[in-house]
């Protein structure tokens, strides 16, 4: 889904799980009120077997064994490779492709409210507009390096390389 202003020459790509949703609201009530806004929802569901989240290869066992195991688990079970296949360049990914590629500007999930003023800063917003708290993960560590065990991170600096670049992050 994405927001567009014309007014400020805008337009938000609200990347999943991404604070998106707190900052769409924002926006809409801010920036673009005047706009009529459509939408179509669908609720995927793992038991209905006529349901898209069957029809993606790999995307319902992939839900199932996120509910089911450890990050770490989940990490090592989606992005290990052999060595063979790490030396031939397999498994590289680039997660947030749909959203990102082509963007003037990526707002940093651990600065967002920073990132976010100075996005609307660039397009001419001289308001001040404070991200609101909207499904906040209760006991979040602030520091995303905290969830990785050493060897976890060593897998997601070997797939995700490129985005870790692209977005400035470190482990």
């Amino acid at each position: 889904m994405a927001i567009l202003s014309q007014t400020h020459r805008l337009l938000f790509v609200m990347t999943p799980r991404t604070g998106c949703t707190a900052i769409g609201r924002l926006l809409e009530d801010s920036l673009v009120s005047l706009y009529t806004k459509l939408a179509t929802g669908y609720q995927p569901s793992l038991q209905d077997p006529n349901s898209w989240v069957h029809k993606v290869k790999g995307y319902a066992e992939s839900m199932e064994y996120c509910r089911t195991h450890t990050f770490t688990e989940w990490l090592e079970q989606r992005y290990a490779r052999s060595v063979w296949d790490r030396l031939k360049g397999a498994g590289k990914k680039k997660l947030n492709a749909p959203y990102v590629d082509g963007v003037d500007f990526v707002m940093r999930f651990e600065n967002l409210q920073h990132d976010f003023g100075k996005a609307l800063r660039q397009v001419g917003v001289t308001q001040t507009l404070t991200i609101p708290s909207i499904d906040r993960t209760a006991n979040r560590d602030k520091d995303y390096r905290r969830y990785y065990m050493p060897s976890t991170r060593r897998l997601v600096e070997y797939a995700l390389d490129r985005e870790l670049v692209q977005f400035g992050y470190e482990y």
